[in-house]
């Protein structure tokens, strides 16, 4: 960064290469004012301390921010547990002595967007809600409120700009801790990048790799051809050197982005090919949302008094104040309307009901949710072997693969870290082995679940497109108890409500920009002797998220204490060897998609014993 400022405030030398700058759109000024480029330096720098886990765990978690489950942007994710205390920096833990990166295979969720439309019109007629409120003088900010979407059905569930700075900084401090990863030149054989079908994912991975590789050259040539007006010329090449030659211009790297079909992408997308996943969220939607209305109930008296409301609240509008409270506050940084209307308790209840939803979608609530991403597991595995027996037989001692970069959502991230044992509930009740599938008419039939998938944007809007299906009404059973939400005998929630240092927590595990890596290790000492097998003792791996260090669940060699403890001790890093890592994971990445998603039948799938998470 330092050089990056020196250059953009003096003219260079003539033939002398510039080194490695941020993107022309994010360094639109280039001239000689020192001062303003240094303040410019100064805010990016703070932009970026504030994104960093360091700066997260110094933070107070009081703050609603924090606190938004899943919504919750990337500088305001909640730190991640490690054996006992917050998991360390990936910033402050070393490599591993005598070892050198050589590959990293890294998933994202999309950085922060627009709520979707249906969030959206769910916000908008709140309208009403403020009108009966009759408390203004507490709360100003009521009179006169008007929906913040008026006219912008367009950018619904779109990547919002503080999503694409999310994964632009993200991506720039993760080319700085692994550089030699990126010191080849950039071909798309080399540093493959992979994003669902859908708008923020794929803008999520621009953004990223506009971040990531270095910046290029443009060619003086191209730059003063003929072909070019005036004003074009002019606009691109503005820098001037002492001895009058022109300095080389830079833009960002060109980068070639792969997806397959929405419908059809077992990779990133698996939820969205899988009939017995449907049949199941369907039925999770016949009960599910009456336990959590039941929880908003609790806060409605007194949201009702705060409000100064003169007629019943409704359990859907403490709801409704919480959807805007998370787009306010997550994504326009505002905490003094929506959310000033609820204390902290009230905000760890509504967090946690959110959790519980996560985790019985996505999580541990059932096996059919984590076992179809075994495939995601499966191009995992592949990766870091073709780049260990690659780097074997090179001359250089560094695979033809260096990177792999993959690009989708929460649904596809949860489902993963869960099959690979990560953020377990702590609970003593055992969890779910299998799913028992109802068949008193609560399911819908594999037809309209495949029907439904077609084309799916967000998951959330699958239950509501299979029970409005003309050809079959999903009904909802009745309470067994007047007053009490009808659940499934002997469930409970398995995170539970008064437990602060829970591992499974969506502002933890799956805020916006949410992300997991591993990167491969090789024995320096290897390097001399190419063409060798790889082994067990020659390649390591070590596991990140969100840019914290974490212990590989199931890996004996993988302890979770940091390498400084290990290294005073005379252990090894906190890494998995890459044999032991392949062998637990085997069995889980080798289930068929196909095979777990058929439809209709007794039981959804069983717990995988293919790693240590998902048996007890």
């Amino acid at each position: 960064l330092f050089l990056s400022f020196l250059w953009n405030t003096f003219p260079c030398a003539e033939n002398e290469k510039p080194p490695p700058s941020v993107p022309i759109s994010k360094m639109k000024v280039r001239d000689n004012n020192g001062v303003l480029l240094f303040l410019l330096l100064w805010a990016y720098l703070a932009m970026s301390r504030a994104i960093s886990p360091a700066s997260i765990a110094s933070t107070s978690l009081s703050s609603v921010q924090h606190h938004l489950s899943t919504k919750t942007n990337y500088a305001s994710r909640l730190p991640l547990r490690g054996s006992s205390n917050a998991a360390p920096s990936i910033h402050n833990v070393p490599d591993p002595t005598n070892y050198e990166p050589i590959h990293l295979w890294f998933l994202s969720r999309h950085g922060t967007r627009w709520p979707t439309k249906e969030r959206m019109d769910q916000i908008s007629r709140m309208t009403h809600l403020f009108k009966d409120a009759r408390n203004v003088k507490d709360n100003p900010w009521i009179r006169g409120w008007q929906p913040p979407f008026v006219h912008m059905d367009v950018a619904g569930g779109q990547l919002h700009s503080k999503g694409e700075d999310e994964m632009w900084t993200l991506a720039r401090r993760l080319s700085g801790r692994f550089p030699s990863l990126l010191e080849t030149p950039y071909l798309p054989h080399r540093f493959p990048v992979v994003s669902s079908q859908v708008h923020r994912a794929a803008a999520s991975a621009s953004a990223f790799t506009s971040g990531f590789f270095p910046a290029v050259n443009i060619d003086n040539e191209i730059v003063q051809s003929p072909w070019a007006g005036q004003r074009e010329a002019g606009t691109v090449n503005k820098g001037v050197s002492n001895n009058g030659s022109s300095c080389p211009e830079r833009r960002p790297q060109a980068v070639a982005i792969s997806m397959a079909p929405k419908q059809a992408d077992p990779l990133l997308r698996f939820y969205a090919m899988c009939p017995a996943y449907a049949q199941r969220e369907v039925w999770l939607e016949t009960w599910l949302p009456g336990w959590m209305e039941e929880q908003w109930a609790k806060l409605a008296p007194t949201l009702q008094e705060r409000l100064g409301l003169t007629r019943t609240m409704a359990p859907s509008e403490v709801e409704d104040i919480w959807q805007l409270c998370q787009f306010e506050a997550g994504v326009e940084g505002i905490t003094s309307q929506a959310c000033s209307l609820l204390s902290e308790s009230d905000v760890r209840l509504l967090e946690w009901v959110d959790d519980v939803n996560l985790l019985e979608s996505h999580g541990y609530g059932s096996p059919i949710n984590y076992n179809i991403a075994a495939p995601l597991l499966h191009d995992l595995r592949t990766s870091l072997k073709d780049a260990a027996e690659s780097a074997a037989t090179s001359s250089s001692g560094q695979p033809d693969k260096r990177t792999h970069l993959l690009f989708a959502h929460c649904e596809t991230l949860v489902p993963l870290a869960t099959l690979l044992g990560l953020f377990k509930p702590d609970t003593e009740q055992p969890l779910p082995a299998a799913t028992p599938f109802p068949t008193d008419g609560q399911v819908p039939p594999p037809r309209l679940a495949r029907k439904a998938l077609a084309g799916l944007d967000v998951i959330e809007d699958l239950a509501h497109a299979m029970r409005h299906d003309e050809g079959h009404k999903v009904q909802a059973p009745l309470a067994v108890d007047e007053g009490m939400a009808w659940v499934p005998q002997g469930w409970r929630p398995l995170v539970a409500q008064d437990d602060e240092g829970r591992s499974f927590r969506g502002s933890a595990v799956s805020p916006f920009g949410a992300n997991m890596g591993l990167v491969l290790y090789r024995r320096k000492a290897e390097g001399a002797r190419t063409g060798s097998p790889a082994s067990s003792s020659s390649y390591r791996v070590r596991l990140l998220y969100n840019e914290q260090v974490l212990p590989i669940p199931g890996c004996s060699s993988s302890s979770g204490r940091s390498t400084r403890e290990e290294e005073e001790e005379g252990g090894g890093p906190p890494d998995c060897d890459l044999d032991e890592f392949l062998e637990i994971t085997a069995a889980a990445a080798a289930q068929e998609l196909d095979a777990l998603c058929q439809a209709g039948g007794s039981v959804i799938g069983e717990a995988s014993t293919g790693t240590g998470a998902p048996t007890n």
